[in-house]
């Protein structure tokens, strides 16, 4: 079975073409996409994925609120944040807040299909790069 995906993303551009590097990967589907934080509630309640990869500069958009309330509400879903900030205090804040994963926008075309299926098997994915800033 296809690891089911809600794909949140502000940029209209990198939204299509992240959608459309899943899409390819096997084992892989894209349930939706959205790309504010209203449009992300709704559909983590209607299609219910495995996995929501969620931009965390989204407008009106609390994000460690948020990722709170989204990781209790929506417990069957991992949460994977995505963010061109590489602050290890962030990076902390949000996986305190409940995020399965950290992937950094720069380096999500090579890291995307791998991330995903670590949060899937309740693994947590922070991208490389900041591990290794971590050391």
């Amino acid at each position: 079975m296809a690891i089911s995906i809600l794909l949140v993303e502000k940029n209209e551009h990198l939204r299509k073409i992240l959608a459309s590097l899943l899409d390819d990967h096997p084992g892989i589907r894209i349930a939706a996409t959205a790309h504010n934080a209203e449009e992300t509630e709704r559909l983590l309640k209607g299609v219910n994925p495995n996995v929501a990869i969620v931009d965390v500069h989204l407008e009106d958009f609390d994000v460690v609120t948020a990722f709170r309330r989204m990781s209790k509400k929506y417990n069957a879903t991992r949460l994977l944040a995505s963010s061109n900030n590489a602050s290890r205090s962030f990076v902390e804040k949000i996986l305190r807040a409940g995020a399965c994963g950290y992937l950094l926008k720069d380096c999500a075309l090579e890291e995307l299909p791998k991330a995903v299926k670590a949060v899937q098997q309740n693994a947590t994915y922070v991208s490389p790069r900041i591990m290794a800033w971590a050391e």
